[in-house]
C-alpha cells in the first residue's frame, strides 16, 4: 500500500463524482488489493460512483486481466 500512496502524492481524492450510473464519467478502475475485505469495501464504494471495476486480490491475476 506504500507504493500506491506514493505514487498517488499525499491530497486525497475529490469526492466529486456522481452516484450512480453516468457513461460520460464513468470510467475503468483496475483494482489490486490483497486484503479481501479492503478489495470488496473499495470496489464497492466505487461500482457507487459509477465505475466499472475489475477487480484482483494478486497482482498476476491484475495482469491477467489486462491481457485478456
Amino acid at each position: 500500500m506504500e507504493a500506491t500512496n506514493k505514487s498517488l502524492g499525499s491530497s486525497p481524492v475529490p469526492d466529486d463524482t456522481k452516484s450512480g450510473d453516468s457513461s460520460a464519467d464513468s470510467k475503468t478502475v483496475l483494482l489490486v488489493e490483497d486484503d479481501a475485505a479492503l478489495n470488496r469495501a473499495v470496489s464497492f464504494k466505487l461500482k457507487q460512483k459509477g465505475h466499472r471495476v475489475l477487480s484482483a486480490l494478486r497482482a498476476e491475476d491484475a495482469l491477467e486481466m489486462l491481457q485478456s
